[in-house]
């Protein structure tokens, strides 16, 4: 079990290992390629804004290119306009620029002459020590391919590296290689195309100040970075090699490419001691932190286990406490309902007998009434007698429904026909019924609906 733990963490140790040179190298390019957009775009600008000149002058160039400092592209070495001359027009090309503000501008054709000189005649310098107004690029040969290239193109180009002209008078230990990022200019209101370039920006970028800025703050003490060009055939070449203060590391380099001003890079990405140790001292702190959890884990297990008995019998009690309260409570109401349902009954046989025994007498009497005075019974006596049991059969009728609302609830509904004229006629004469006739208002009636109307038993009741 040792040997395969110990086993299991070589192999994760290696992979941490390797996603932190991954993740490092990724960073890398990342920081390479943007930096690298950064200066294509600063040159973009100033090619925008110097062929929007209908008149070129000196003072506009200064103008245009006065936000361009090392301040901003630590690894510019300056800024410069160049255009193109056939041998034979070199003095009238120098007259002209004069003309424009360039006053000191004094043209050196390079040796041999080339078929096409290209001359620097605008130029605004971010190194103190050297100026190249008046060279003519065209003495180097990587200069030359690129602007032909962006002419070609239509687009930002960088070089092969080289060490540029303004550098070759240094001593050799102070050289650099370098590379020119080169923009053409298009004539006012032209075309993009080859027809219409007025010349060309070329920014000359020394390869070490470059990424030197740019990893800096990204390799820092970690990694080891070699950039090479292989853009073309052949073995790469060297652009620029980053060498932190840490000590290398014996394992192999990451290669990964990129993509500038249509040049493709090559990084090679060596870690360092630092990078690796500081993933194996992660590994260590995840490893100890892993094992904590996993105990805690265990534990809290165990714990469970112990305890799940007392809380599954704890539960079952407060579950058979919760239904015993619901019985008891559904008990209560039964008793409420049996409690109702015999105040029901008891009231039936109150109204059954206490109300309908004096009711029943009172008709009695009535009718013995009418049977002692009816060969003596005047109509003013008659009407009276009459009104007498019209009251009785309409107490009769109030018990009865009484009877009927009280006992509703266990009862069905029944359904009759039911006529609307009458029951309406029948309502009219007993609210009238105590006025004297000719107190009655006159009264018309309306046609009732020819359908038949049905409703319950009781809508005698519920109408009056």
């Amino acid at each position: 079990m040792s040997a395969v733990a110990v086993t299991g963490l070589q192999r994760a140790e290696r992979r941490v290992q390797a996603e932190a040179l991954n993740g490092r190298t990724d960073a890398i390019v990342t920081a390479v390629t943007t930096e690298g957009r950064r200066y294509v775009n600063a040159l973009l600008d100033v090619a925008a804004a110097v062929g929007a000149q209908q008149d070129l002058t000196a003072a506009d160039f200064a103008a245009i290119t006065r936000p361009v400092s090392r301040g901003r592209l630590s690894g510019a070495t300056g800024i410069s306009f160049v255009v193109a001359s056939p041998p034979g027009q070199v003095a009238q090309l120098q007259r002209q620029w004069r003309r424009q503000g360039s006053t000191t501008l004094s043209l050196v054709p390079a040796r041999p002459t080339p078929a096409e000189h290209r001359f620097v005649v605008l130029s605004r310098s971010l190194d103190p020590d050297t100026a190249i107004l008046g060279v003519d690029t065209a003495a180097s040969p990587e200069a030359v391919e690129a602007m032909n290239m962006a002419r070609d193109t239509g687009q930002v180009t960088a070089s092969r590296t080289y060490v540029l002209l303004r550098d070759r008078a240094a001593p050799a230990g102070e050289q650099q290689l370098s590379f020119v990022l080169t923009a053409p200019v298009y004539e006012v209101g032209a075309a993009p195309d080859a027809i219409s370039v007025r010349g060309w920006l070329l920014m000359g970028v020394r390869g070490g100040d470059f990424l030197s800025q740019v990893l800096s703050r990204v390799a820092q003490d970690k990694a080891g970075v070699k950039l090479l060009d292989t853009s073309t055939a052949g073995p790469g070449i060297p652009v620029a090699e980053w060498r932190p203060p840490g000590k290398p590391y014996s394992g192999p380099a990451r290669v990964v490419s990129a993509q500038v001003a249509q040049r493709r890079w090559t990084l090679s990405v060596q870690p360092t001691t630092a990078l690796i140790e500081r993933s194996q001292s992660q590994l260590v702190q995840a490893v100890g932190a892993g094992g904590f959890i996993i105990s805690v884990l265990l534990a809290g297990l165990v714990v469970v286990l112990a305890t799940s008995r007392d809380r599954a019998v704890k539960r079952v009690m407060q579950a058979t406490a919760a239904l015993h309260e619901d019985i008891t409570r559904r008990e209560k109401v039964e008793a409420a309902l049996r409690r109702r349902d015999a105040e029901l009954t008891g009231f039936a046989g109150v109204v059954a007998h206490d109300l309908r025994s004096p009711l029943s007498a009172t008709t009695g009497y009535l009718a013995l009434l009418r049977d002692d005075v009816r060969d003596s019974l005047d109509d003013s006596t008659g009407y009276y007698l009459h009104r007498v049991e019209s009251g009785l059969r309409r107490m009769s009728d109030l018990i009865d429904d009484l009877l009927a609302y009280a006992t509703a609830e266990n009862a069905e509904i029944r359904r009759e026909p039911v006529d609307l004229a009458a029951l309406t006629a029948e309502i009219v004469t007993e609210r009238l019924s105590h006025l004297d006739s000719e107190d009655r208002l006159a009264s018309t009636s309306a046609p009732c609906p020819p359908s038949p109307v049905t409703a319950e038993c009781c809508v005698r009741s519920s109408t009056t």
